[in-house]
């Protein structure tokens, strides 16, 4: 016999609330992170914002002893600008946040499992739900007695932590493969300074340093290497559909979008650029840290794809490949392109602003020795990113099921 889903009204299940309001005056540069929507965001994709506001130490350790923080299986909703996104948190958070940015979903009665209450805030119904009450045109807002009166289907307590169970094991696979891609990077970069900044590269010990740099090294224009292949493939006409990746789609070094389904004769006027393989590009906006890949396995999405012209790229043998994409996606090349980039209303890296940034490039022995290394470390990045897209596919289409309880547990 098939459950009965109850009808409540959300207030009745928990406590809704939001923090003690901290004045501009009162936030500093270190302690205890200030989370405003924009970090919880950057959060949900597995990362930090570390030039976030903070607070003392001591006022957090107040406001814990009188009123309370949030605690593991506690929930925050984004309320204010992006509104909607939900955030579990967790035992190894220690954050407090901003109030009218975040509700606070506390005391759960016996009846409402906070990881169900997550994945309903991210069903249809839950997203529909909040979009309702939501206030504002330019910037929106929740309000917090909105979120009290919202109606919510719900099966047995019992129910309700075997779907969240499901669901959840999608994501921690997802959570375990960003971690793993963060090591393999970290690893890839700190090789990249050890050898090419610190110059404790093999051998360095009986290299000769000529005017500064080791003897048989370069420093020049990043375009005057001829193995930095600058390239920008127009759109060539094409049958039936493709996906578009626009600069909104890549967080970091994620395509996290799922792209627009595009013909030849209708798509935006920004999707002209048709990437390669053994490419690696970069967003032109800057402070935008957005790194897009076609090495190892997202090489199959090359005849698929068609990308922004917001992006800028280079293609390499592979042979050079390992150099090529730590240049670019480290931290040195994105503040040279931050200071170069140029523009009235929207700045960014122009070619001539590109041929200004200036690196440092070995001889081709350790150009090749190093990108040896690292090409590996790329293309298991490159596999664990497509299983990412194919776990996330998969609770995706498994969720609203779930929700709605066409799928039985």
């Amino acid at each position: 016999m098939k459950e009965e889903w109850k009808k409540v009204k959300l207030g009745e299940l928990c406590e809704i609330t939001s923090s003690k309001r901290f004045h501009l005056s009162e936030r500093t540069t270190s302690g205890i992170p200030f989370y405003c929507t924009k970090e919880i965001l950057l959060k949900l994709k597995g990362e930090e914002n570390f030039e976030c506001d903070y607070i003392a130490e001591k006022f957090y350790e107040e406001i814990k002893t009188k009123f309370g923080v949030p605690e593991s299986g506690d929930l925050l909703l984004t309320t204010r600008g992006t509104v909607g996104y939900p955030y579990l948190y967790r035992k190894t958070d220690k954050f407090y946040f901003a109030d009218g940015n975040l509700s606070w979903f506390k005391n759960f009665s016996e009846k409402l499992d906070s990881h169900f209450l997550y994945y309903w805030f991210l069903s249809v119904d839950g997203k529909s739900k909040v979009d309702s009450i939501a206030k504002g045109t330019a910037q929106k807002a929740v309000p917090i007695t909105g979120l009290g009166i919202l109606d919510i289907t719900l099966p047995s307590l019992p129910t309700q932590q075997k779907i969240a169970s499901i669901l959840s094991a999608y994501d921690d696979l997802i959570e375990n493969n960003r971690k793993q891609i963060k090591l393999l990077e970290e690893a890839a970069q700190k090789l990249y300074k050890e050898w090419f900044v610190k110059l404790n590269f093999p051998g360095h010990e009986t290299t000769k340093i000529v005017d500064g740099i080791p003897e048989g090294w370069k420093k020049d224009s990043i375009l005057s290497f001829e193995f930095f292949k600058q390239t920008n493939p127009s759109v060539k006409n094409f049958e039936g559909e493709k996906k578009y990746y626009a600069t909104a789609d890549v967080n970091g070094t994620f395509l996290n979008g799922v792209g627009e389904v595009i013909t030849f004769r209708k798509r935006p006027s920004r999707a002209s650029i048709q990437p390669c393989e053994n490419s690696v590009w970069f967003a032109r906006m800057s402070n935008s840290y957005k790194i897009l890949c076609y090495f190892g396995e997202s090489s199959k999405l090359v005849k698929s794809s068609i990308i922004s012209s917001g992006f800028a790229g280079f293609y390499a043998d592979k042979k050079y490949f390992g150099f090529i994409y730590n240049t670019i996606s480290s931290n040195y090349f994105d503040n040279e392109k931050n200071r170069f980039a140029t523009g009235a209303t929207q700045v960014s890296l122009t070619n001539e602003g590109l041929r200004k940034i200036e690196i440092l490039v070995p001889t081709e022995e350790l150009l090749i020795k190093y990108s040896k290394i690292t090409n590996s470390y790329i293309e298991k990045c490159e596999i664990l990113k497509s299983q990412i897209q194919q776990l996330q596919s998969a609770r995706d289409k498994l969720l609203p099921k779930l929700m709605n309880g066409e799928i039985e547990v």
